[in-house]
């Protein structure tokens, strides 16, 4: 692995705040901004506020653990990145100041990594700490994370083990799945991630140790399987409670697996407990119990309901009643409150003729009042009533009206179970609850309102309408496209691989990559749906990329003073600016840029300042289409040119015998720079040949 002592900083890096991402995994990401070697600018944050885990993997191409860690790395890439689950970005951050664009492409071609990668990034300069690479920064939308490493981080990291340290944080962060984890169990469910005591045990193993069994009770359920694996010198026979409470090894005629057997298998069919031993060793102990409960069977256990299940032994709540009694017994009525449906049967029965059950209104039957509102009227208390409205109804014993004698109907609408929904194919205008038996059917459209954005020389956007709904979920999208007049189709695929529904493809743009200039293209896209069939494919689209960014020619330097470089070139038609990048000619050196951000066009000359004379320098150049930067730029940086400051400048006039600059002075006597000295001032120019020129600097 590699050890990095020094780091420097060249490349398009922005970083937000002071905090600092560390390897021990403390406090909280810093935001960044980087440019991959496409182009294409990645801002942490946005993706963490998009709800996207961020894998940062900090690494050099020509690291040896980097190359074998690459495999893990792709596949998690794979797995949760936008070809797969989507909900994770992965963007590689080339720590090496020597390193070329080029030999970034090449390490991703050889290695077969997919994801972004940033060249020339400094961890220091970005707030990120590294000590070996390659370091990954597992970081989750709060803006906490894990690290992973050879050494120093929160998980000691190889290549065999990298691809699990990422599945697994990443899913720490995704939704857990409930369901049953043992896969012995019955309803095993592999994509489970969260065991919610569901599973479903149907078979149980117990194997002979030593002198004991293993293990020594089961719990289960009739009709389970229980296998006995004994060894030679063992058996395992079935006894009464007594005889196990003793030690004993007599039979009671039960299961029973001999010696040599190996063991056998018995199903339970009776709920009780089985008492069994090993009789060579039954009085060292070796013995064990099997717990039979009978199985649950949920449903209404009440014999007056109209759903009354004889078989239920747990009764669920859901048992359904249409008839109910009111006993009028001294001056009450019991129940005084009944809460029923409408349809439902209300008897009324009597100890005594002297009450009756007439319905009055609710303020007349707050009063304790006695006049009949016109409803029902039950004489002698003896007899019955069907609601036919859902609403309360009021009544009294009028001759005991007056001593609360008196109570209420509570009739609701009858629940009618079906689809809600007005745009499910089977919707129930009836109903009043869904029961969740909406069947929507997915048109399979293709997509809707393609369009091309942020076309330039050699890429462009392809964006689409969301095609999930209510009634469609999305598996996958493809887009392929070609050169107008060419046979050959490319295509691109967005989403898991076909049948893997877990989660809906929600992207909604492609970039493509790797296009011919000036060029028309035309392009169509089809859906693939959950269940379904593709969709059709779309009618052709066009798009045209711009020309090539032309560059400069003739890039040339002179060097008008000892600490000064002047630049001119030439030009082939406009841009929007050229920048040019110069460093110390020595391996390993930091670049510089001459005149900032860039050197607008139309200007064709550039002075750099503050430079070292006696050292020798290299300069390149590249023009850029956008005023922002980005990637429509000169295909490459112009080819470096070379030169020397000159220590020393010599001057040369037809009436003066060449002389040599010495130096230059103020009045006082103090050596100063032509360069770094304000207008108006007296600079006295002193030759070896004795001679001195008093020179008023005007700028």
């Amino acid at each position: 692995m590699k050890k990095l002592l020094t780091l420097l900083f060249a490349c398009t890096t922005l970083f937000a705040n002071a905090q600092t991402g560390m390897l021990s995994g403390t406090g909280y990401a810093p935001d960044i901004t980087v440019t991959d070697i496409n182009g294409n600018s990645h801002n942490l944050y946005s993706y963490l506020n998009s709800g996207k885990v961020v894998v940062l993997e900090l690494f050099s191409t020509t690291c040896g653990h980097c190359q074998q860690y690459a495999g893990g790395t792709e596949n998690a890439y794979q797995t949760y990145g936008p070809s797969g689950l989507d909900v994770a970005e992965f963007i590689g951050l080339e720590v090496s100041t020597s390193t070329t664009d080029a030999d970034v492409a090449s390490f991703a071609t050889t290695y077969g990594v997919g994801f972004p990668i940033c060249n020339n990034i400094s961890p220091t300069a970005i707030n990120y700490q590294l000590y070996y690479t390659p370091s990954y920064y597992v970081i989750f939308p709060d803006s906490t994370y894990e690290t992973f490493c050879p050494a120093y981080c929160q998980q000691t990291s190889s290549n065999t083990t990298i691809e699990g340290l990422i599945s697994t944080a990443v899913q720490s962060w995704l939704p857990p799945v409930n369901g049953c984890t043992d896969p012995t169990a019955t309803n095993y469910d592999p994509t489970a991630t969260v065991d919610d005591g569901t599973c479903i045990v149907t078979s149980y193993t117990i194997t002979t140790i030593g002198t004991s069994f293993s293990p020594d009770t089961i719990i289960c359920n009739v009709g389970d399987t229980i296998n006995f694996v004994v060894g030679g010198y063992h058996n395992a026979v079935e006894v009464d409670q007594s005889t196990w409470l003793a030690n004993g090894a007599t039979p009671n005629g039960g299961f029973s697996f001999a010696y040599g057997s190996g063991g056998g298998q018995v199903v339970i069919t009776t709920a009780q407990t089985y008492y069994y031993v090993c009789q060579p060793h039954a009085s060292m102990g070796m013995k064990g119990v099997i717990i039979a409960n009978a199985i649950a069977i949920n449903g209404c256990t009440d014999p007056t309901a109209t759903n009354f299940d004889p078989t239920a032994t747990v009764d669920d709540g859901t048992c359904n009643f249409t008839s109910y009694i009111i006993l009028a017994d001294g001056i009450s009525f019991s129940p005084d409150t009944i809460i029923c449906d409408v349809g439902d049967t209300i008897n009324f029965t009597s100890t005594s003729p002297y009450h009756n059950a007439v319905e009055v209104d609710q303020s007349t039957w707050l009063a304790n009042g006695t006049t009949s509102n016109g409803g029902f009227y039950i004489s002698s208390a003896t007899g019955s009533f069907i609601p036919t409205t859902a609403q309360t109804y009021y009544y009294v014993c009028q001759p005991h009206a007056s001593m609360g004698m008196k109570g209420v109907i509570i009739a609701n609408a009858v629940a009618i179970n079906g689809c809600t929904d007005p745009t499910a194919t089977n919707y129930n205008a009836t109903a009043t609850v869904d029961d969740g038996s909406c069947v929507y059917i997915c048109n399979e459209d293709a997509p809707t309102n393609l369009s091309a954005t942020n076309v330039i020389h050699d890429r462009a956007t392809i964006n689409w309408d969301n095609m999930n709904s209510t009634s469609c979920m999305v598996d996958q999208y493809r887009i392929k496209y070609r050169a107008v007049g060419t046979s050959a189709w490319t295509s691109k695929t967005m989403g898991a691989p076909v049948g893997s529904c877990n989660f809906g493809t929600n992207k909604t743009d492609k970039l493509l990559l790797n296009l011919t200039p000036a060029t028309t293209y035309e392009y169509q896209m089809k859906a693939w749906y959950c269940g379904g069939s593709p969709s059709a494919w779309t009618a052709l689209q066009n798009f045209t990329t711009l020309i090539n960014c032309p560059n400069i020619n003739n890039l040339q330097v002179s060097t008008p003073t000892t600490s000064k470089a002047t630049f001119t070139w030439n030009v082939t038609a406009a841009y929007s600016f050229v920048r040019i990048k110069s460093r110390i000619d020595v391996t390993g050196s930091a670049w510089f840029n001459v005149g900032g951000f860039g050197v607008n066009y139309p200007a064709l000359t550039k002075n750099k300042n503050g430079l070292t004379p006696g050292t020798s320098y290299r300069a390149q150049a590249r023009t850029w289409c956008d005023p922002n930067g980005g990637a429509y730029r000169s295909a490459l940086w112009t080819s470096p040119i070379f030169w020397t400051q000159p220590s020393v400048i010599r001057l040369a006039n037809a009436n003066i015998t060449e002389r040599t600059l010495l130096r230059i002075t103020d009045l006082l006597g103090r050596e100063v720079s032509p360069d770094a000295v304000i207008d108006r001032t007296t600079l006295l120019y002193v030759y070896d040949d004795g001679t001195v020129e008093k020179i008023i600097l005007m700028k």
